[in-house]
Order: C-alpha cells, then sequence, then structure tokens
C-alpha cells in the first residue's frame, strides 16, 4: 500500500480510497510488452519467409513441370530417331517425372512446415498478448474507489499473528482477496423521531 485514505474519513462514491504500489505490475508490462513484440517480430519473419518459399517452391514446380513436358516430347521422337537416342529419352522422360513428384512433395512439405510454424507462432504471440492484457488489468485495480458515500474504517492486519495485529497502513503488502477496509454507509439525512 503506498497510500490510503485517512481513517475515519467520509469518502464519496468513486474517490480512491487505497493506491497499491504499481512499480512492480509496471516492470512486468514492460517485459511482456517487449516479448509481445518479439512474438510479433518472428511472426512477421516466419510469414514472410513461408510466402519466398511458396515462391520458390512454385518456381521449382514450373520448373519440374517444363523438364517433364521437354522430356515427354523428346520421347515421343522416339519412332523418329535411333533406338539408342529413344531409350536415353525415356530414361529422361521417368527421371523428370521423378522429380517432379518429389518437387510436389517437397511444395507440401514447405506448406504444412511453414503452416505449423505459423500457427505455433502465432499462439505464441497470442498468449504474450494475453500477458500484457492482464498486467494492463491489475494496473488499473491499483487504484481501489469507494463504492458509495460513508465513512472508512481500516480493519486489522493479522498477517504477523493475532498478538501483533493493527489496522492495515502505508507500507503493508497485502495478499489476494484480503479485506482491508469498510465503508459505513452514511444516511441523506437522520431519522425523523417523534
Amino acid at each position: 500500500i503506498v497510500w490510503m485514505a485517512t481513517p475515519g474519513s467520509k469518502v464519496k462514491e468513486g474517490d480512491v480510497v487505497i493506491r497499491f504500489d504499481p512499480a512492480g505490475a509496471k516492470r512486468q508490462l514492460a517485459e511482456n510488452l517487449a516479448a509481445l513484440r518479439q512474438a510479433q517480430a518472428t511472426l512477421d519473419q516466419a510469414t514472410a519467409q513461408a510466402r519466398t518459399t511458396a515462391e520458390q517452391d512454385r518456381l521449382d514446380l514450373a520448373n519440374a513441370r517444363y523438364e517433364g513436358e521437354r522430356a515427354r516430347l523428346e520421347a515421343s521422337k522416339g519412332a523418329i530417331v535411333s533406338v539408342l537416342q529413344g531409350e536415353a529419352s525415356k530414361i529422361d522422360l521417368a527421371s523428370a517425372e521423378a522429380k517432379l513428384r518429389v518437387q510436389q512433395a517437397t511444395v507440401e512439405l514447405h506448406t504444412k512446415s511453414d503452416g505449423s510454424r505459423i500457427a505455433s507462432l502465432t499462439r505464441q504471440r497470442e498468449k504474450a498478448q494475453a500477458d500484457v492484457d492482464l498486467i494492463n488489468e491489475r494496473l488499473a485495480q491499483m487504484d481501489l474507489k469507494s463504492p458509495l458515500n460513508g465513512v472508512i474504517t481500516y480493519l486489522m492486519n493479522r498477517s504477523q499473528g493475532w498478538m501483533n495485529q493493527q489496522p492495515f497502513k502505508v507500507g503493508d503488502a497485502v495478499w489476494s482477496g484480503a479485506t482491508i477496509a469498510e465503508i459505513e454507509a452514511m444516511l441523506a439525512a437522520p431519522p425523523a423521531w417523534t
């Protein structure tokens, strides 16, 4: 706790009554923002690399298809050219078809691998974004505001044992879910007694 409204003072609905130290959360936010930027950069790099790989694969596949068509054309001349040259053309055709199948398998492998990597990096970026959002939410909760008009009373801090208990004060560490204060509602006008 870095600041508290004076015990027994009147507070209005919406007034800040307790302020917690945001230094640790701000440090954590800075670290998480750096992790988010790194995750985004890694994702952007992987996406660009996947595009480059896909372009190269398309080019290699087109070249393999061209080589296959050229070999098929050469093999079709078998009846016109010598038997030996015709057999060589058939071997070239089989080789070109095999290279085409290998290239098609390579393209499929690259597509699936890049998709998987991008999905994984997207999940990492989403986790980093969720961490940033969580810290921002915690920072928004560093100022406790009065939910109603009334008089504030601080409860006993029993973290040092019941023998050493005293009301919460500036400098105390507070645990999650701790009840720190109560606000006794004030009536708008005193009741009329007759």
